[in-house]
This record gives C-alpha cells, structure tokens and sequence, in this order.
C-alpha cells in the first residue's frame, strides 16, 4: 500500500504544471497562508448542489502550520470579507475548481477583483487550464487538474520547494 501511495504521489508531482511564477514567489517562505477556494461542483449537479467542505485547509496545515482558508459559495460573494481575509495573510492561494461555466465566470470574477489588491496571490487552477482565460494578470499560475488527496500533497511539496515539477500543459496557454 505505501508503494502505490508513494508511487501515485510522483505521478501527481510529475503532473503539476507551472504556467508562470513572474515575481519568484515560489517556494513560498514562511509558515502562513490564507487559502480561498470553492465549494466542489460536479459536473453532473446543479449549482445549488455544491459541497460545502474545504479539501485543501486540512493538508496545507502540514505544510503550512498558520494556514487558514475561506471557503466561498458558488454565489456572489462578500467582497468585505474575501478583501480583508486576501489583506491578512502573508501568502495567498487561490484555489479554482471549476466544472461548470457558471461557476467558472463566478470564479474568475472573484479571482480578478482579488488579483487586484494582491498581485501576489498564487493561483492553482484544481480542475482545468482554462480558469487563466479569466484572470490573465495572474503573476503566479499553477495546474494541478485535480484536488484528490496525492495532487494537494504535490502542490504542497512543490510550494514548500521540496521538487522542481516537470508537467506540461495538455494545451498552449498564454505564458
């Protein structure tokens, strides 16, 4: 069992993508970081559906001991709230899932307004590579095209600096 384990977790290291790290933000320094991410859509459901559970909070406090993550609903959000908890932190993750194109638009609004007071907000699209086509200022851009329990390990080893990742992306994005 822990061979497979060990073995599905260097297939999600060698998977992960990254688009763009303009400002050298990577390896994150420090043991804080604020996470927004979306409540989980599946394709087959209707928005009101949504699971409202955070996947990556509870892995990034292995990595990051003063993580702390905002989970957002698929509706039109309290820019307040999401503008002082962005302020608040020392390093930002934006964490995009996006299955339908309601909640891709939703995402990518949210994502902008955000980008716009943290230019330094690292983001991970956990779904598609599609999301950068609604935030192209993005600085920091990084696939990981799923959020199974072995991809956000991976994202973590690769933001705490543990691998240089060697995934290529399925198809050409703006770089």
């Amino acid at each position: 069992m822990r061979a497979r384990r060990e073995r599905e977790l260097e297939i999600c290291r060698r998977s992960i993508v990254i688009v763009r790290d303009r400002l050298g933000l990577l390896p994150l320094q420090g043991d804080e970081l604020g996470i927004v991410e979306w409540e989980k859509l599946p394709s087959t459901f209707a928005i009101e559906d949504a699971r409202r559970e955070a996947y990556l909070g509870p892995v990034a406090k292995e990595y990051f001991p003063k993580a702390e993550t905002l989970l957002l609903p698929l509706e039109n959000p309290d820019f307040e709230t999401i503008r002082k908890f962005a302020l608040s932190h020392r390093n930002l993750l934006l964490a995009p899932y996006s299955r339908t194109p309601e909640a891709e638009k939703l995402q990518g609004q949210v994502i902008s307004e955000i980008l716009k007071i943290r230019e330094d907000a690292v983001v991970v699209s956990l779904a598609n590579p599609y999301d950068l086509r609604w935030f192209p200022q993005a600085s920091t851009y990084l696939l990981t095209f799923n959020f199974r329990e072995c991809s956000l390990r991976a994202l973590f080893d690769l933001l705490r600096g543990s691998f240089s990742p060697t995934g290529n992306p399925p198809v050409q994005l703006p770089i």
